[in-house]
């Protein structure tokens, strides 16, 4: 019989592993993100001078000390911090969790509610449905949420996202918003640039993901797409949109960039997470010089200070 603390010993050590390795990657110039970057864009990666959005999300991820970074990659603490900039009045947009666990054995699977959702608050994309009358494998969802207590997430050479890794490793339980089974909920994703909602990302309600619409503050249609085929006629406005607008204004005041994103479905609206990189700076956007143009409307520190970016 297998040593599960053993196992576990063992993925911690190739966790720390997969830190170095990323650290050193970066060290040396971030040859596997400029592989990767190369790939998606169809351009080389300027580290040293980057002047497109993408460049500086991959100049954020390798340099980008700001300390609010690893506060809103981190689920928990987004939402204490966007309880901590908003009104008692708007609170319903950010509900507290179902539960938050530091460890597997405090979280009874048999028992959870229908319809909830196991996810992790130190990463993103992990995740784990469980609905009503489903068959619940307890030995095998455990042994997930243990993996994912014993991983930090964006140590892929290719990611390096190094302000997901001071996060604290927890386990959040979440009610599963309305809709039907295998149904994902709208999101609408705002994308502020020092304070100014430039434009918005926005996806429906259903099963597959098949495009994304783009539009600006009053829901019009903006000439380019980002990583999926654009909506090429508007849905209706999301509910409480004015709402939505000021609210992501008062979360995002003082970022120089950021995307604050809200899960809709029904009534229902919650903020879901913050994010400092927007598919992790490798979503190809058409027509390409959309990509300079938006990348204009972002100074990162250290162009402010210096007037070039630098690359170590």
């Amino acid at each position: 019989m297998s040593n599960p603390n053993g196992t576990r010993l063992d993925r911690r050590i190739k966790d720390q592993l997969r830190m170095l390795r990323a650290r050193i990657d970066a060290w040396r110039g971030a040859p596997a993100i400029k592989r990767r970057f190369l790939e998606s864009h169809g351009y080389p990666l300027n580290l040293r001078t980057p002047r497109t959005w993408n460049e500086k999300m991959q100049w954020r991820k390798l340099y980008d000390r700001n300390p609010l970074l690893p506060i809103i990659s981190d689920k928990v603490a987004t939402r204490e911090f966007a309880r901590s900039r908003l009104e008692p009045s708007d609170h319903w947009v950010v509900p507290p969790f179902l539960q938050v666990a530091t460890r597997v054995d405090q979280i009874d699977i048999a028992a959870l509610p229908d319809d909830v959702i196991l996810k992790p608050a130190h990463g993103s994309g992990w995740r784990l449905l469980l609905h009503a009358e489903e068959p619940r494998d307890i030995a095998a969802i455990r042994n997930t949420l243990r993996r994912w207590l014993d991983r930090r997430f964006g140590t892929a050479l290719d990611l390096n996202e190094q302000f997901y890794w001071p996060a604290k490793r927890a386990i959040l339980v979440e009610t599963l918003m309305p809709g039907p089974k295998g149904s994902r909920p709208a999101e609408v994703k705002f994308h502020l640039f020092h304070g100014e909602i430039r434009f918005v990302t926005y996806t429906e309600a259903g099963p597959n993901l098949l495009s994304v619409g783009v539009f600006d503050e009053n829901w019009q249609i903006l000439p380019f797409a980002i990583h999926m085929p654009p909506m090429e006629v508007a849905p209706p406005v999301p509910e409480y949109w004015d709402d939505l607008c000021r609210i992501a204004r008062l979360v995002g005041a003082g970022f120089d960039h950021v995307r604050v994103d809200f899960m809709m479905a029904g009534d229902q609206v919650v903020l879901n997470e913050m994010s400092a990189v927007h598919i992790s700076g490798y979503g190809p956007i058409t027509p390409v010089e959309y990509d300079r143009i938006i990348g204009d409307w972002w100074v990162p520190p250290d162009e402010k200070q210096d007037g070039a970016v630098r690359e170590d």
